[in-house]
């Protein structure tokens, strides 16, 4: 049975999805709605191979027994050190330096390419989306979530 986070002025927000059904969306404004697929966005199985979650502790705090994907919020790309200290850098820099912007500061510093792959690596990380998971895949810690979601993308290039 789908948990319902929102519903007010036609704006409707899902915490967690149960079934099959619960992936049909009504009418209004779905604020981060699930899958249309019903796959996990981590591990990438569909509902029918999904244990469901259980009671509260099992495994997460909040009680979302029979749900088989729940809401969860994650940075949108990995910690990455190097970056966050070019972009800290950047931030103090750029404009004593003349430049008109931090990222123009990181292609001036570390060229284009690189400069570009430090900005947007740090961009991602502090910015944060919403993710359909399931019990096995909202557990994972920021490594292990990230680790599997690059052998996921590896093995579809793969095939």
């Amino acid at each position: 049975m789908k948990e319902i986070l929102i519903n007010e002025n036609e704006c409707i927000s899902l915490g967690s999805i149960g079934c099959e059904q619960d992936l049909v969306l009504g009418p209004g404004t779905h604020i981060n709605p699930p899958p249309e697929d019903g796959r996990c966005e981590c591990c990438g199985r569909h509902l029918s191979e999904l244990k469901p979650f259980g009671k509260a502790g099992d495994p997460l705090v909040g009680d979302f027994e029979g749900a088989l994907l729940v809401k969860t919020w994650r940075p949108m790309g990995p910690y990455d050190e190097e970056a966050e200290k070019a972009t800290e850098e950047a931030m103090e820099c750029f404009s004593n330096e003349g430049y008109e912007d931090p990222l123009e500061w990181m292609i001036g510093k570390y060229g284009e390419e690189k400069g570009k792959q430090l900005w947007y690596s740090a961009e991602a990380y502090d910015a944060t989306c919403a993710e359909w998971l399931c019990r096995d895949c909202i557990v994972l810690d920021q490594h292990e979530y990230f680790e599997r979601l690059r052998q996921r993308r590896m093995s579809r290039c793969e095939n």
